[in-house]
């Protein structure tokens, strides 16, 4: 058949796999549910051990409580939506990165049952080759999970928002780039030229994503939602995944090969600007690099008042000053703090905030000192309190308090040692951490 002829293969073509490609396709697809399965058996058995195991093959001993500290921090501030694409979009990478060569024989020979890319002899790159930019792609992929996580972070919420777009975008490339990719490699297109092939078609390399994704991510969001029992959620979610990837390996195929013609035809990206596209990469991912390393270094300095134990002592919380003009009060109490560490506690000029029954009334900084290790000390704390919101915003709503309840309930209220509360402020690059002072 003439390379230049139409590649559009007809609708018997695309329906009749042959035996080989049953084979094969069966051979990927009980690779894909060992590799699923393995996976929720892991979650399913260790739950919430496995971020410790993990935490312990990567950090020394006296790292680990920074590093759980971290993650924790790091997961309770991202939105659902994004740990949900981050860890679909890792689980196709995962995949892809144990099962490649598999993936690459099923769209192979649907390549040859369908002849979508209009007969034209293959150029298929050596294995090793294949595997480097399978990790090239890995790369690739940290790198732009690492800004998302990263904007999740923020406390700008354009920026959240941003980070769950950005997610959203993120599972859909990593979709279309890991099953459209196979067969524009097996005519010699590097990565780089994919990438470019896939930007120059972002509807249909984007739209193929979005189709593919949506069922294991709307399957996450109703099981999680639902409050499913997590075994149930590892299962279903592994059927509608091994379903979506049986479908995306054949689609993916057929997609490439509508976009192999244009992308042999197209320039080749040069060595300018492929070297400036890994250049962007790796910059992308040192800098977010640094951040994350930053948090786990402020983390681990941390750690000692971490793991401090913090109790008011009885009796001790007292109204040392109070002023008419303008409207302020300093509070005081004496506060234990055992260290149980071997390293020393040192408090700088963090911020400390009074809370009245769980609302912010007040923030103030506490002196420097420190306690040594085995060392139990009992510092006398003091905050004044300025009233937020004005002079006239606390008689209105004293004066509302006092309307509802009544003189002598507001007065006992504002008397009861037991309503006030504090936390201090420690400020990290994943956002500030509070400490709360019982």
């Amino acid at each position: 058949m003439d390379q230049d002829s139409n590649s559009e293969p007809s609708l018997a073509r695309v329906y009749r796999l042959s035996g080989e490609t049953w084979r094969q396709l069966a051979i990927y697809l009980i690779l894909v549910v060992s590799v699923l399965t393995l996976v929720a058996l892991s979650v399913h058995r260790y739950g919430p051990d496995l971020i410790e195991i993990v935490l312990h093959f990567l950090l020394p001993e006296n790292w680990l409580f920074a590093g759980r500290t971290l993650v924790e921090r790091m997961l309770d501030a991202q939105s659902l939506a994004v740990l949900i694409n981050t860890g679909m979009a890792t689980v196709i990478m995962l995949v892809s990165l144990i099962t490649f060569p598999l993936k690459e024989r099923v769209s192979a020979s649907y390549e040859q049952d369908t002849q979508c890319t209009g007969g034209r002899a293959p150029n298929e790159p050596p294995l090793w080759r294949q595997a480097l930019e399978e990790c090239e792609l890995g790369v690739f992929y940290l790198a732009l999970t690492l800004m998302v996580l990263r904007l999740g972070l923020s406390e700008d919420e354009a920026a959240r928002q941003t980070s769950v777009v950005l997610s959203h975008i993120l599972l859909a490339m990593t979709m279309a780039i890991d099953y459209i990719s196979p067969t524009l490699q097996r005519h010699g297109l590097t990565y780089t030229d994919i990438l470019a092939t896939l930007a120059r078609h972002p509807v249909k390399s984007l739209g193929f994503g979005v189709v593919f994704a949506a069922g294991p991510v709307a399957g996450g969001h109703i099981l999680i939602n639902a409050g499913a029992d997590p075994v149930m959620v590892f299962i279903a979610l592994g059927v509608i995944h091994t379903i979506s990837l049986a479908g995306a390996v054949l689609v993916g195929t057929l997609v490439g090969g509508q976009l192999t013609k244009s992308a042999l035809e197209a320039d080749r990206v040069g060595q300018t600007p492929r070297l400036a596209t890994w250049l962007l990469i790796t910059t992308t991912l040192i800098i977010n690099g640094v951040f994350f390393g930053s948090a786990g270094q402020t983390f681990y300095a941390l750690t000692p008042i971490l793991k401090c134990e913090w109790s008011v002592v009885d009796g001790s919380f007292k109204v040392h000053e109070k002023k008419l003009l303008p409207p302020s009060l300093v509070l005081g109490a004496m506060v234990t703090i055992y260290n149980p560490t071997d390293r020393v506690a040192a408090l700088g000029a963090h911020q400390i905030d009074v809370l009245f029954k769980g609302e912010s009334i007040a923030d103030t900084q506490l002196t420097q000192f420190e306690v040594r290790p085995g060392e139990r000390i009992t510092q006398d704390l003091r905050v004044r309190i300025r009233q937020r919101g004005g002079l006239v915003h606390g008689l209105l709503k004293s004066g509302t308090s006092i309307k509802q309840r009544g003189v002598g309930e507001t007065f006992n209220d504002l008397i009861t040692a037991a309503h006030y509360s504090a936390q201090i402020v420690f400020p990290t690059p994943v956002g500030d951490l509070p400490i709360f002072i019982k």
